[in-house]
Parts: C-alpha cells; sequence; structure tokens
C-alpha cells in the first residue's frame, strides 16, 4: 500500500547497554505489520540478552561460546508443571501403578536439571533426551486429534506460545483428547500421559536405564544432497554426496538452533548453515566456520573439511587483509579471461 517513511522504521543507535540483540522476537513494542505480524516468543533473543548481560566485555572467542548455548528457555515453563504431577493410580485408572512407578524414574532425570541440551557425554544429555521426548509426545496428545491429517503440530516456538498460555487455563478444551470419547482429560492427565508413553517410547530406543539416555543418539543431523542424496539414488552415490548422521546438541527455540520437527521425528531439519563473528575493532581476528565446505564438488578436499569442526562448535580464523590472508591459507585460485595468457 505504499512506503514506510524512514523516521518510522525501527532503529537503535548506541543503546546504553552497547548491545542490539535480533533472533526473530518483536524489535518494537506494538505491531509493525509492514515488517511481520509473525514474530517468535522471544526464548532465544532473551537467553542471548542474559549472557550478554553477565560479560563485563565481548571477544570473539566469548561470542562463539554464546552462539553454542543450548539451554531450552522453554524448559523452565514446562519441567514445574510435569514435575507437579502426581503419578499415583486411583481407582479405575487406565494407567497401572507398575507403570508410573516406571515413568517416575525417568522423570527424575528432570529434577534439578539445568535446562541444557548436550548431545552426550553429561548426566544433562539424558534429561534432555526425556524432557524432548515428553514435549513430543504431549503436542501430539495436545493438538493433533483437533488437527486434519497433513497438519500436525512441529513442537515449535508457536506450539511452545501455545503451550505457555495452556498451562495456566487447565480446563481448557484443548486438553481434552477428542479422540477418546466419553472422557474428558485435564491438562495433568494429559501431562501424565505425555510423561509415561515418553518414557516408553525411550525404553524401546535406547535402553530401559534412563541415565543411559543421551540427545545426541535420537537428535542426529544427516547433511544430505539435495539432488543426489535422497533414498532414489544408489548407496554408493549418497555416501558420496552425504554426511552424517552426527550427534548434535541444541533444538528448536534455543540459541543453538538445531531445530526439529516433533510431527517427523527427533532428527535435525534445519540448523545455522554457518557461524561467524565479526572484530570490527580487528577485522584480522574474525572467525567464522561452514557447515560444510566451500566446494560443491564431492570429490573436492574442500567440499566436507569444515562439518567436523562444525559439529563440535569450533570456529576458523577469517582473515580480512591482504596480508593477513596470504599468510593464514597459502591456496590462491587464479581467475584469467578467456585466451589470455598472463596473470
Amino acid at each position: 500500500t505504499g512506503y514506510v517513511a524512514f523516521e518510522d522504521m525501527p532503529w537503535a543507535l548506541n543503546p546504553a547497554d552497547g548491545v542490539i540483540v535480533a533472533a526473530n522476537q518483536a524489535v518494537v513494542a506494538g505491531e509493525a505489520p509492514f515488517l511481520t505480524t509473525d514474530w517468535d516468543r522471544g526464548w532465544r533473543s532473551t537467553r542471548i540478552a542474559e549472557r550478554l548481560s553477565g560479560l563485563n566485555s565481548i571477544s570473539p572467542v566469548e561470542m562463539a561460546a554464546v552462539q553454542l548455548d543450548d539451554q531450552d528457555p522453554f524448559a523452565k515453563v514446562l519441567v514445574p508443571a510435569l514435575l507437579g504431577v502426581t503419578l499415583e493410580a486411583s481407582e479405575g485408572d487406565q494407567i497401572s501403578q507398575e507403570l508410573l512407578d516406571f515413568t517416575r524414574e525417568a522423570r527424575e532425570l528432570l529434577r534439578g536439571w539445568d535446562y541444557t541440551t548436550p548431545a552426550g557425554d553429561s548426566d544433562s544429555a539424558a534429561s534432555a533426551a526425556y524432557y524432548n521426548a515428553v514435549w513430543r509426545n504431549l503436542v501430539k496428545l495436545l493438538f493433533d486429534d483437533e488437527l486434519p491429517v497433513g497438519l500436525k503440530s512441529d513442537g515449535g516456538a508457536r506450539w511452545r506460545a501455545a503451550v505457555t498460555d495452556l498451562l495456566d487455563d487447565p480446563d481448557s478444551a484443548w486438553w481434552d483428547n477428542k479422540l477418546t470419547p466419553n472422557i474428558t482429560e485435564s491438562r495433568d492427565e494429559i501431562l501424565r500421559q505425555s510423561l509415561v508413553q515418553a518414557r516408553l517410547e525411550l525404553t524401546r530406543e535406547l535402553g530401559k536405564d534412563p541415565g543411559q539416555w543421551q540427545w545426541g543418539k535420537l537428535h542426529r543431523l544427516t547433511l544430505e544432497h539435495p539432488v543426489l542424496g535422497g533414498e532414489s539414488m544408489p548407496g554408493a552415490v549418497r555416501w558420496l554426496v552425504n554426511e552424517g548422521p552426527f550427534d548434535v546438541p541444541g533444538g528448536s527455540a534455543i540459541v543453538n538452533a538445531n531445530g526439529w520437527n516433533a510431527s517427523l521425528g527427533y532428527e535435525v531439519t534445519a540448523g545455522p548453515s554457518m557461524r561467524m563473528v565479526v572484530d570490527l575493532g580487528n577485522l584480522d581476528g574474525s572467525t567464522w566456520i561452514n557447515s560444510t565446505g566451500v566446494s560443491g564438488h564431492p570429490a573436492d578436499a574442500r567440499y566436507s573439511d569444515q562439518v567436523e569442526d562444525w559439529v563440535s562448535g569450533k570456529q576458523r580464523p577469517w582473515p580480512f587483509s591482504e596480508d593477513a590472508v596470504r599468510a593464514q591459507d597459502p591456496d590462491v585460485l587464479t581467475l584469467r579471461p578467456e585466451g589470455s595468457t598472463t596473470g
């Protein structure tokens, strides 16, 4: 319908705290429909601001660490509700006390959890595995019974926003499972079923001992070639052009945004294609990492030489000045016009 005047556009100039954070959250108070009305609830931006506020000074190393933050802020909302659910069978209960005791063993993983989501090698990896399995089962029970075929909850930011509000409304009609006629479920019953079903699911997938579960064993990333990497291709071709799978931390609505779709499974469906930190005070001190490599040819040494560093969270030097570039990497690609004989 027209152009927005420059002075009406959102802006920030030298804010008092020296920080500007943008992670898909609403950047202005009220509505700015010329930008979007589909804002993220703000879990990532809040966590980034929280991390930065704890630093006296900010270096490239510290910024790279912030990018790898894998705490799930939404877990601070959901876990107290899960821990508050009674796991005691009542007369006529459809779930046995034995199964509820079996579930209680897994739920203890959430007690004292720091809400981080590492791939493995820590107690938090087991807690993250169970928490995310509970979340996946919860959104299926809560929403999918009322959604048409082909439109299922993916468990992302908008679903977290909806559940945040619904937790304060335990008798909302949304909590009732439409697939169970003559039974009207409330919030705590759906939460209980989610806890039970997640316990059974991970027992099948990862084993009976909850302490041995790891988020990364569920949350895996395969870098698949968009043309040659699909199941219709011969195995040898897929082996050549695809990379992975890799166990990775993080998740949806988390700073380390290795997102997954609850309607499909736990595998990574989206993630940061690259990470970079630019030091404006010393451009030669900047860092970068690509999720694959700089070549698109599978036989090239640079096709996937950055994958392992990307998975581990390492960044590489990203020099800017000519002297720094020449000192960093002796490889030179020279382009000459057709027919040219000089450099």
